[in-house]
């Protein structure tokens, strides 16, 4: 990929490039549709104004700029409302399409970092807070046998630790009652896993889950509808430190060092590339906002539907801006 981002990629290349890129990040289809559709208005934009498609070098925060000048007069011109916060969203998912392009052609930063798109964000990480790559997490799922009871509840942990991050001790302290589906305006949005027992307190946090995690998590379940959701051999809840161990274990197979804390940084780096903003990430891992953040004035956190609609693995940009405007953009 390197000596096409010396000398430049043509449209169809980069949509081929982004297409493989969402469809091995596992997000739905809906999702890498709404994406690619972003990268295509702006390419067509960009072709428009300059008579050509762009190619990799084109990329840049003032093209980015124009493209979203472009959207807002056709937004005018066919009634359609557009608010700040629309504004902020698609700046939001093309910065997460720059992060793609630079890590697809080798580029030596994201071309569209420089959007602004409300409060930076912030990472929450100590040692070892490194993120697992999507090889070293495939190679540990591929290793576990789906067949082996103990195996299959390491399995669930992961996936939900890798889409959510929960804390060691959060898992433990976790119950079948706490996962739950979450329907608005007779439309099941998805599911959602409820930490009732925060590690380091204050109120109970809602956690949205992607596609693998609730699907693993519903097979998992069977036709239980009470106790512990991660229980040991004998049915108690596994500690923290059994839940560590697995971890540990699962990762030494194929020599992973895998951890919580490592999935729980996986996690938030996941969710702040598609575009979570500060207050989600603050609402979802349980950290405490900044006063900066807050006295901003665009600080709002959001609630249970609004996480679910946030979630990358649910609905595709446009959806989340139809919730964000309070009806259909079409």
């Amino acid at each position: 990929m390197g000596s096409m981002a010396a000398h430049g990629a043509d449209l169809a290349a980069m949509e081929r490039a982004l297409r493989d890129r969402f469809t091995a990040s596992a997000l739905s289809r809906a999702t890498a549709v709404g994406y690619l559709d972003v990268f295509r208005w702006f390419s067509e934009g960009f072709e428009r104004r300059e008579g050509r498609a762009p190619t990799i070098a084109d990329v840049a925060v003032v093209s980015a700029e124009a493209g979203l000048a472009s959207q807002m007069e056709a937004a005018a011109r066919a009634g359609r409302p557009w608010s700040k916060a629309t504004t902020l969203s698609y700046r939001r998912q093309l910065r997460a399409v720059g992060g793609h392009l630079r890590d697809l052609f080798d580029l030596p930063a994201n071309p569209l970092a420089g959007l602004r798109c409300g409060p930076t964000t912030r990472y929450k990480a100590g040692k070892g807070a490194d993120p697992i790559r999507a090889d070293e997490l495939t190679a540990v799922l591929d290793s576990l046998d789906a067949n082996d009871p103990v195996e299959r509840v390491t399995r669930a942990i992961i996936l939900l630790g890798y889409e959510a991050g929960p804390r060691k001790s959060e898992l433990a302290g976790m119950r079948i009652e706490d996962f739950q589906s979450v329907t608005a305006n007779g439309m099941e949005l998805g599911s959602v896993v409820t930490v009732t027992r925060p590690a380091k307190g204050g109120s109970a946090r809602t956690l949205p889950l992607g596609v693998r995690a609730e699907e693993q998590l519903r097979a998992f379940i069977g036709d239980r509808r009470t106790g512990p959701l991660f229980p040991d051999r004998a049915g108690a809840p596994l500690s923290g430190e059994a839940i560590a161990s697995r971890l540990t274990r699962a990762g030494a197979k194929v020599g992973v060092a895998l951890g919580t804390h490592r999935l729980r940084r996986s996690a938030s780096l996941a969710m702040q590339r598609y575009g979570a903003t500060q207050a989600t990430l603050d609402t979802v891992f349980g950290w405490e906002p900044s006063s900066r953040d807050v006295s901003s004035g665009s600080y709002l956190r959001p609630d249970v539907v609004g996480l679910i609609y946030l979630h990358q693995s649910r609905l595709s940009p446009l959806d989340r801006l139809e919730l964000e405007l309070g009806r259909p953009l079409a």
